[in-house]
């Protein structure tokens, strides 16, 4: 394969579009002409090295910095057009560190995801199902600040999905844009964590997440998209893209990556750095 590939659009419509994006740093362009779809009904994970431009593209994305070429779309209608509360009930933002100044419960920290929503009848319900979802519903009562750093992401997590949650006749496609979901997790609540991510999608959901972890993205993403040097490296199926040429050229590891039987996940096993020779024994 080769280490700059680009995979054909997936069909359908894309709820999020991502065009010929560029942002340009004092010191260069920090992301060059990247393009991505994300459709409803798919993990798209986006992956690469530190300074690869993952931060920028979020950042774009957010509606926080102002690209200097491109453009982003949300359901077909520039990002800075849409209405603040109309994209806070369709897009839900998981940030990978999470500040809360006030002694709040962890109920409390979950139910405001459901501040953007003039629905408070159904509003703890709501909640309910999604602390239940994420597995703290056990923790509402405690507060949030004594809960230790997987919990808390965990209370995040359950905020986002309430705030996304919608009437079920609504054929709208909720946005869950995460940055490094599982990095404070231990490794059951990081699988039920993508199992959670999988069953969002299944019911329609589009879902972003950055991630580190290849085994991961190789179990749950539909689609990747590689950055390196502010650039897309490569871009489609993991299966298709993830092989230990681009895993050289863009993190600068030694890999084997073991293909899965029918319907299983890639196994990808890190060697060492590119540089060390490999030992025997």
């Amino acid at each position: 394969m080769s280490a700059l590939t680009q995979a054909i659009d997936p069909p359908g419509d894309s709820v999020l579009e991502v065009s010929g994006v560029s942002v340009r740093g004092q010191r260069g362009w920090r992301l060059q002409e990247a393009s991505l779809s994300v459709m409803p009904g798919e993990i798209h994970a986006v992956m690469g090295p530190n300074g690869a431009g993952k931060s920028t593209l979020l950042s774009v994305l957010s509606g926080t910095l102002e690209p200097d070429a491109g453009e982003i779309l949300f359901d077909g209608h520039p990002l800075p057009a849409w209405c603040p509360g109309m994209l806070a009930r369709r897009r839900g933002i998981l940030p990978q560190e999470t500040t809360v100044s006030f002694p709040l419960t962890a109920w409390e920290v979950a139910a405001l995801g459901r501040l953007p929503h003039a629905t408070p009848l159904e509003d703890p319900e709501i909640v309910r199902r999604a602390m239940h979802r994420m597995d703290v519903l056990h923790l509402a009562p405690q507060r949030y600040s004594d809960l230790s750093g997987g919990e808390r992401q965990r209370v995040q997590m359950a905020r986002v999905l309430a705030q996304v949650a919608r009437p079920a006749p609504d054929p709208a496609a909720p946005v869950l844009r995460l940055d490094e979901p599982s990095s404070a997790l231990d490794l059951r609540h990081q699988f039920e964590l993508f199992e959670r991510m999988r069953d969002e999608a299944r019911a329609g959901s589009a879902i972003l997440v950055i991630l580190h972890d290849l085994n991961l993205a190789g179990r749950y993403a539909d689609r990747l998209t590689l950055l390196h040097d502010g650039r897309v490296a490569a871009q489609g199926r993991p299966r298709d893209i993830l092989d230990a040429t681009i895993l050289e050229r863009v993190w600068g590891v030694r890999a084997r990556v073991t293909p899965g039987a029918a319907g299983a996940p890639l196994q990808i096993h890190l060697l060492g750095p590119a540089h060390e020779p490999v030992r025997v024994g």
